[in-house]
């Protein structure tokens, strides 16, 4: 035995083994949460009341159940541009109150993809499934939880394997990040 160990020892206590006298706790114990003020009572998405929602934006209906848990998400279409949008609630924010970096990095993603999709819907192409070859976020400001958290796309190039999409993510208007994505045409949807 080392001399640390052998006075560890000599104290009574025990090195590399639970205390007997002392309960283990439960396997499945539930972490505590950050801030006990902010614990949230249901994980179910709360309806956007329809003021909070800008003029010209429409109900979103894409993206999956993933898209479906986060949202609702709301969708404006320009002649070059496609807007994604939402109102940031606090099951999309971090400990500081703003939007969780994975968060404004998955409306990126559902936004330039979405571009992609109104834009080939546009030219006539047939509906395909349509995956993230890459997605770069550069993040530029904190979104503060109950902003309009909005990202508008442009697509560069519209391939027949590969489409190039660029944005830029607003939170209320301020520039919250920079985005771009490359995204690939897969099998066609029914």
């Amino acid at each position: 035995m080392t001399r640390g160990v052998e006075a560890a020892a000599g104290a009574g206590l025990s090195i590399g083994r639970r205390r007997q006298d002392r309960p283990a706790l439960p396997a499945t114990h539930p972490p505590p949460p950050c801030r006990p003020e902010a614990r949230e009572t249901s994980v179910i998405p709360q309806p956007t009341p329809p003021d909070a929602v800008p003029d010209g934006y429409l109900p979103a209906h894409h993206g999956g159940p993933y898209a479906r848990e986060l949202g609702p998400f709301w969708s404006r279409a320009e002649e070059a541009q496609v807007a994604l949008g939402i109102r940031l609630q606090h099951r999309h924010c971090n400990s500081a109150g703003a939007a969780h970096g994975g968060f404004v990095a998955t409306l990126a993603d559902l936004g330039l993809i979405h571009a992609v999709a109104v834009m080939r819907e546009r030219q006539g192409k047939p509906r395909h499934f349509l995956t993230t070859v890459s997605l770069t976020v550069d993040y530029l400001a904190p979104a503060p939880e109950g902003c309009w958290l909005e990202v508008r796309c442009e697509v560069s190039r519209l391939g027949r394997n590969l489409s190039f999409t660029e944005g830029t993510m607003l939170a209320d208007g301020r520039r919250v990040a920079r985005v771009s994505a490359v995204m690939a045409v897969l099998g066609p949807r029914d």
